[in-house]
């Protein structure tokens, strides 16, 4: 393999691919019913209590960004400029030969001459520099489009609507001696049990009794009976 060969070797054309995103315009969508969290409320009658549970439905508005996407390619040579330089100096060194084989020599000596400075110096960097200005002349851009995307610039959820938990669905509360089984609801939504059969848990940081409720083996939230005080919500992704 000759020099010549490795030099034009490194001369390789890369591309390089950049993306343009170009604004077109905004779009609003409405998702509805995305979310549905489980609720639930006590009522306490004498030693009665009764839980409530309903669905509070939550939808979701998100806010879109349309823009038209298109990849740039650039072809280029980045090494061809070094190379054509170092093909102008190998030109340039067969001077000397040139002018000993023209001034300084004859006959054999000055084609020996001239055979060299041809040979290991003009004619590479010729075929050299011009295989670099070649890799020059076919550095291009092009842009190809893509298509139109949807980049999510805000996403909100909210409340819209709240229904009577429909279904068969198992209720446990948890109590001072483990859990409890109150029953299994049936589209009413809801459920009772006697505080006399389960008795409660206290909470010493609020001073206060309650349950701790389950519907489908996951907790729903907390009941206080004698201060009829929720907390806490069961989200389901619709």
């Amino acid at each position: 393999m000759t020099p010549l060969t490795l030099f034009s070797g490194c001369i390789s054309q890369r591309t390089y691919s950049t993306p343009v995103h170009k604004h077109l315009f905004y779009e609003v969508e409405i998702k509805n019913d995305v979310t549905r969290r489980i609720r639930v409320h006590s009522k306490t009658i004498g030693t009665t209590v009764t839980l409530r549970f309903s669905e509070e439905k939550f939808c979701r508005n998100v806010e879109y960004d349309v823009e038209k996407l298109s990849i740039t390619k650039t072809y280029q040579a980045p090494n061809a400029k070094y190379f054509m330089g170092i093909g102008g100096l190998l030109m340039a060194l067969s001077l000397p030969s040139y002018y000993m084989g023209f001034f300084r020599s004859e006959g054999s000596a000055s084609a020996v001459h001239i055979g060299i400075g041809s040979g290991l110096f003009f004619l590479p960097g010729l075929a050299l520099s011009a295989y670099s200005f070649y890799r020059l002349s076919q550095e291009r851009s092009e842009t190809q489009a893509i298509g139109q995307v949807r980049r999510v610039i805000k996403s909100r959820e909210y409340p819209c609507g709240v229904l009577v938990l429909k279904g068969e669905h198992k209720v446990e509360i948890l109590t001072k001696s483990g859990p409890h089984v109150v029953g299994v609801i049936h589209g009413t939504g809801t459920a009772t049990f006697d505080i006399k059969m389960a008795k409660p848990l206290y909470s010493e940081s609020r001073q206060d009794f309650y349950y701790e409720v389950f519907v489908d083996k996951e907790s729903v939230g907390l009941i206080y009976p004698f201060t009829s005080r929720t907390s806490g919500a069961k989200s389901t992704e619709m």
